[in-house]
């Protein structure tokens, strides 16, 4: 089996299928992705499956090309649903590109835009306090993956930084939640042995998500827009 075999998965998905294992099974997760890899797959229309064993299947469905609920990823292993395959398969696709937000979605509220009066000038824009947690809760699990090191950013380090990424892209921060995908993206390539990968662009992207978290809290006004995306 290779990544391209699979479906993406959103990260949202993949982080809840993470978070809701077991102390013990989150231990075995990074080897458990490594032996799907060896695993062979094949498609059937919207769904693929993966042989884990000579007896049992897991399976990803995805309609409309994309995995978006974690009842799509299906294992008949006696352990199922509770196993580690179903967050190992979502570990090992690729991170699905977050949907886009509908057009004319109004802007989010920010402190500092009362309205203004004729005899006042309102402040200029700020983060919310959630779009200020958002940001702070992206920069924590960066600052965790750049203190373990590309051996040490295993699977469950990565859904902790997609978690926070969709957390921020509810927020209305796609930039900060963009640049978490990168960073996963990068560490996934990484920890694979990718040829293409390079230990410049790793060390770039987690710059720019923890600098662009960072400003999230400090910036306002046409600076806030930029940092926001």
């Amino acid at each position: 089996m290779t990544t391209a075999q699979l479906p993406p998965v959103a990260p949202e998905v993949t982080a809840t299928l993470v978070e809701d294992l077991s102390p013990r099974l989150r231990k075995r997760l990074d080897a458990a992705v490594t032996k799907l890899g060896s695993r062979p797959a094949h498609r059937d229309g919207d769904t693929v499956t993966i042989a884990v064993d000579e007896e049992t299947d897991l399976r990803l469905h995805a309609p409309g090309g994309v995995v978006t609920t974690a009842d799509a990823i299906t294992c008949g292993c006696l352990l199922a649903p509770a196993c580690v395959h179903r967050a190992a398969a979502a570990c090992a696709a690729p991170t699905a590109d977050p949907a886009p937000e509908p057009a004319g979605q109004p802007d989010p509220p920010v402190a500092g835009s009362a309205s203004q009066t004729d005899d006042t000038v309102s402040a200029p824009d700020v983060a919310s306090p959630a779009q200020r947690a958002a940001a702070d809760a992206v920069w924590s699990a960066a600052a965790a993956v750049l203190e373990a090191g590309v051996d040490g950013a295993g699977a469950v380090a990565q859904a902790a930084l997609l978690r926070t990424a969709h957390t921020a892209r509810l927020q209305h921060l796609p930039r900060v939640a963009g640049a978490a995908l990168s960073v996963v993206t990068l560490l996934r390539a990484a920890r694979a042995g990718d040829p293409s990968y390079r230990t410049a662009g790793l060390v770039t992207a987690l710059a720019e998500l923890l600098g662009t978290a960072r400003r999230v809290g400090t910036a306002s006004g046409a600076e806030l827009a930029a940092v926001r995306g």
